[in-house]
């Protein structure tokens, strides 16, 4: 009798339909999403019956939009456009038929901008980014999370659900100028900027941020410039983290300052390298409240966290310009937070049961390479290729199980400080074969994509057997064929 594995199901889809009318006011209206769905189950054993086997886990992500552009000239200098959009995202995850979270967001955004050029020198952009809807959710667990806190060894299981339905909005006003303030408009550029970050959730909380910026890129030598930026960037509580049973939450905007230096060097028509480094620091990140007793009454999440960032990254590019086109990214970061830097361990370890230090984020990736190029052939015949190599995320290890006997069930045992150890990298080889068809009033792009070529193990998760003895890793997608096309038609 041969061993049952695992067995990943995929399934997704992409689609986009545009329209543009080119005119003095130009016009363009955008349908667009996608559907991806992950079923994972144990496959059928040789000697099993055929049956098909329930699936251990299920992932649904979707995503469709619609949207218009309208851009309305008033003078030669000055310049005004109108982008609203409607759409709907949605998010199923089930762990079997125990646990299930559905997500559903219903949003409608609004984006209004205004350019001026009152010289050659200096160009100014503001408007406004307002996004409002109505978000709804329910949560099917197999305990009460309360029981699970009190830890009464007398109390029996039971499952709840719950939900909600929220309505929230946020309204965005943002400032740029771009300043040119010598006669050759690439010895200089100068960007400062402004941006307010606004949300409200109905009934819960609401919070706001201030973000200034500025970003320069100066000439050193004929084909040498040096670029840069620093600024506050600004987050809004994520939807899970918005609600409370009580109604009320008291949660900020999580923030960070964010600064990059670089160089870039010219050489001839086509190529440039790039060098550039970055260091990010943040803070009121939302993390587990420590002192939660009972999730039915006690505010879940708290802005307690710190987290910094940092590393360098390098770009080698090769320009469109004749046959061939490409380039090398590399990227070497670290990425590392602390969630309790105002409680000592002793309270965090009778609590949490974790070390008050800095570990790495969850999707701490310290190497990220990639290399692609291009090549046109002949009879609008084009071919690429791309090579991926990225560490692999951190993980907790878990080292064994602790049984319940009321439950039947194991609680897990860590057996390793938090995210201690790394999954396998990600390594992957796509090809892509495109072909351009013209005809009178219409072009049709077609194409085939090999992905994972070539491939290496590319673990998505740490999957445990029943008490916590064994571990094995869930890998991504396989090789898979992919074809579609684009069709532009002039009317």
């Amino acid at each position: 009798m041969g061993e049952a594995g695992t067995l990943a199901k995929p399934r997704w889809f992409d689609y986009q339909l545009r329209y543009h009318h080119e005119s003095e006011r130009p016009f363009t209206a955008m349908i667009f999403g996608f559907d991806d769905i992950l079923l994972i189950g144990e496959a059928a054993s040789s000697g099993s019956t055929g049956q098909p086997q329930e699936d251990s886990l299920g992932l649904h992500y979707f995503t469709h939009r619609g949207l218009l552009n309208y851009e309305l000239p008033l003078s030669e200098n000055l310049k005004l456009s109108f982008t609203p959009s409607m759409g709907v995202d949605g998010v199923y995850t089930y762990i079997g038929t125990d646990i299930q979270l559905e997500q559903l967001q219903y949003l409608f955004e609004f984006r209004s901008e205004v350019e001026w050029a009152p010289s050659e020198k200096l160009t100014l952009l503001g408007g406004i980014d307002l996004l409002g809807g109505r978000g709804e959710f329910e949560v099917i667990l197999p305990f009460r999370p309360a029981d699970i806190i009190d830890g009464d060894p007398l109390t029996e299981d039971e499952g709840i659900s719950f939900g909600d339905k929220l309505w929230a909005w946020g309204p965005d006003f943002y400032l740029q100028a771009k300043w040119r303030p010598l006669d050759d408009p690439e010895a200089l550029l100068v960007a400062p900027g402004l941006r307010t970050s606004f949300i409200q959730v109905q009934e819960m909380y609401d919070a706001f941020g201030l973000d200034p910026r500025v970003s320069f890129r100066a000439r050193l030598l004929p084909q040498t410039f040096i670029k840069g930026g620093t600024g506050i960037y600004t987050q809004p509580p994520q939807p899970f983290e918005s609600w409370s049973a009580e109604g009320t939450v008291d949660l900020d905007v999580e923030e960070s300052w964010s600064s990059a230096l670089g160089v870039e060097q010219r050489i001839g028509q086509a190529n440039s390298i790039e060098v550039e480094g970055f260091y990010k620091s943040l803070w009121n990140m939302i993390v587990n409240n420590p002192e939660l007793e009972d999730p039915r009454t006690d505010q879940v999440y708290i802005n307690e966290g710190l987290g910094r960032v940092y590393g360098m990254e390098l770009m080698i590019r090769r320009e469109p310009v004749g046959n061939l086109f490409g380039w090398i990214s590399y990227t070497l970061s670290k990425s590392e937070r602390l969630d309790y830097p105002n409680y000592d361990d002793s309270q965090l370890d009778e609590q949490w049961e974790v070390d008050n230090e800095w570990y790495p984020f969850n999707f701490d990736q310290t190497h990220i390479l990639v290399v692609l190029a291009g090549y046109q052939l002949p009879y609008g015949v084009h071919t690429a290729g791309r090579f991926s190599y990225v560490t692999g995320n951190p993980h907790t290890p878990y080292s064994m199980g602790v049984y319940d006997i009321d439950s039947d069930s194991y609680s897990a045992f860590q057996g390793g400080d938090v995210n201690s150890e790394r999954m396998a990298p990600y390594l992957a080889l796509d090809l892509r074969l495109e072909k351009t068809w013209l005809f009178k009033s219409a072009k049709l792009d077609t194409y085939v994509e090999l992905l994972n070529v070539v491939k290496g193990e590319n673990p998505e998760f740490i999957d445990y057997n029943y008490d916590y003895t064994e571990s094995r890793s869930i890998s991504g997608l396989p090789f898979i064929p992919s074809i579609g096309f684009n069709l532009e038609v002039k009317l």
